[in-house]
């Protein structure tokens, strides 16, 4: 068994697929299209004929929301529990970051890309 060859096609560039397929439309391959003919009409979803389809009730739905003047009265929450509970002993310390820009501002060039 000796070595095999590998043989690479040229590439195809967008530009000569593109004159190519346009020949081929404006010569016509020569071929007619065969009419479709009837065809059975599938799309349709079956229903079987015990179904029996009943009216919607939306009609009714909206009838009695436009008879309702106004909304119930919503209550006010009177014990909100949504804030984080902070012991009173509990002390929070400034934040380092205005320290630190100043130090950066004042330090030597090289680490200090801005200046």
């Amino acid at each position: 068994m000796g070595p095999t060859a590998v043989v690479r096609a040229p590439p195809l560039y967008p530009q000569v697929l593109k004159e190519g397929v346009l020949d081929d439309i404006a010569k016509g391959s020569g071929a007619s299209l065969k009419s479709a003919g009837p065809a059975a009409d599938r799309s349709a979803p079956l229903i079987a004929p015990d179904v029996e389809v009943k009216p919607s009730p939306m009609a009714d739905l909206r009838k009695e929301l436009a008879a309702v003047e106004a909304s119930p009265a919503l209550k006010h929450a009177s014990a909100d529990r949504s804030a984080p509970i902070i012991d009173g002993s509990v002390k929070v310390k400034p934040s380092p970051m205005p320290d630190l820009v100043e130090e950066i501002q004042k330090s030597p060039r090289s680490l200090n890309p801005r200046v």
